[in-house]
């Protein structure tokens, strides 16, 4: 009896060790199958100019493939697009799949028409073993939610401002942060409420004209306490003896010669 068990046991210890060998060897071989596919390229408005921000979904034989987050994609969020519209992904597929089955690129932003790419076998290059696949699409523009909401909050802050029914900097500020809000508010829900990002907001922001105007309004703010300004407006006058005209034309003399050795935001605070 001890015999007999003992046999067992050594029976079902050897079919464990084959059957873990069947399954390793199958894994290996299905690992061995595998190769990588290269997919590079940039996504442009009809301008020829780059979308960033633009969301891409990859599909492989109708089943949506995720991108892994050491890609272009944020956090792991998903593919999108680079501030100048390229984007790179490098995905792990079967190589018969990437000969015969089908992988399809989606392309989507708010405020433009989804567009679809099916990726076809002559579309790809073969490099020591690795497919690669340069995709340039050209997505047009529509107006949808975002256009419209974007358009208004530009009108009642550009009417707030003309009216001085509130600061200038305060109504500017006013229509950024109510189009950051809807973009992650109902934007959030559905993508085409989403009118820009954060990241997009800031990069934005151009600081040389920040710094430029800074830097002006310190000389301007000097020449002004000096009299200089009172001078050139007394001199002005003087010149022109009280015809509006002239003055006119002595005014448009001044800001034609001052634009051309000037920065013009440099002549209109030494204008104003």
């Amino acid at each position: 009896m001890m015999k007999r068990g003992l046999w067992l046991f050594i029976l079902g210890f050897c079919l464990l060790l084959g059957g873990n060998a069947w399954a390793s060897g199958k894994m290996e071989s299905s690992t061995d199958n595998l190769t990588r596919l290269n997919l590079f390229g940039r996504i442009l408005n009809p301008h020829k100019k780059g979308v960033p921000d633009a969301e891409i979904k990859i599909f492989v034989d109708g089943q949506e493939i995720e991108p892994p987050t050491h890609g272009h994609a944020p956090h792991g969020s998903g593919l999108t697009t680079e501030f100048n519209g390229s984007f790179q992904v490098e995905l792990e597929l079967p190589r018969e799949t990437i000969k015969n089955g089908e992988i399809k690129l989606v392309i989507f932003k708010p405020s433009y028409k989804k567009e679809t790419l099916v990726l076809k076998p002559e579309d790809f290059a073969v490099k020591n073993g690795e497919y690669y696949a340069k995709v340039e699409i050209i997505i047009p523009r529509t107006k949808g939610p975002a256009f419209w909401i974007a358009t208004v909050v530009f009108v009642l802050a550009y009417v707030l401002i003309s009216f001085e029914l509130l600061h200038r900097t305060l109504a500017a500020m006013l229509g950024a942060s109510v189009m950051l809000l809807i973009s992650y508010t109902l934007g959030t829900w559905n993508p085409e409420y989403h009118i820009l990002s954060y990241k997009s907001a800031i990069h934005s922001i151009d600081m040389n004209v920040i710094f430029l105007l800074m830097g002006m309004m310190i000389i301007v703010g000097i020449l002004k306490n000096t009299g200089v300004f009172q001078w050139c407006a007394y001199k002005c006058y003087q010149l022109a003896r009280g015809n509006v005209i002239l003055l006119s034309i002595i005014l448009m003399t001044f800001t034609a010669v001052s634009s051309a050795f000037l920065d013009n935001v440099t002549t209109m605070l030494l204008l104003t």
